[in-house]
């Protein structure tokens, strides 16, 4: 009985403690303007996100070209994957997304985006 009470109480602490943890790292922003650009934006566009890759301790045949291009990849896949969370939740918003692809030529175009 007692090693199932120190389990249960070990178990709170490791998933209370977690929370924390998770809901300390959460990070949102809001425009100041966010109501008033609500009403005449219509198209929002998913931005790539900045991804970086680090180690503690380097790995034998570290290629630096290599990561980077990890960096990338999953900079897309993870703007990808935003886009079709937030197309699944299409109906709760009053705006429309657009398309990764369509986001990445233009930003491609303007010199920010490689």
């Amino acid at each position: 009985m007692k090693k199932i009470l120190l389990t249960l109480a070990i178990l709170c602490c490791f998933t209370v403690l977690t929370k924390a943890q998770f809901e300390g790292s959460k990070q949102i922003f809001e425009s100041p303007k966010l109501k008033e650009t609500i009403k005449t934006q219509k198209i929002v566009a998913i931005l790539p996100f900045e991804v970086k890759i680090s180690y503690r301790k380097q790995p034998k045949n570290f290629n630096p070209e290599a990561n980077k291009n990890q960096e990338e990849s999953m900079a897309k896949s993870i703007q990808a994957s935003m886009y079709t969370f937030l197309l699944r939740k299409a109906s709760d918003y009053t705006v429309t997304f657009q398309d990764v692809d369509k986001t990445n030529i233009l930003l491609k175009k303007a010199g920010v985006f490689r």
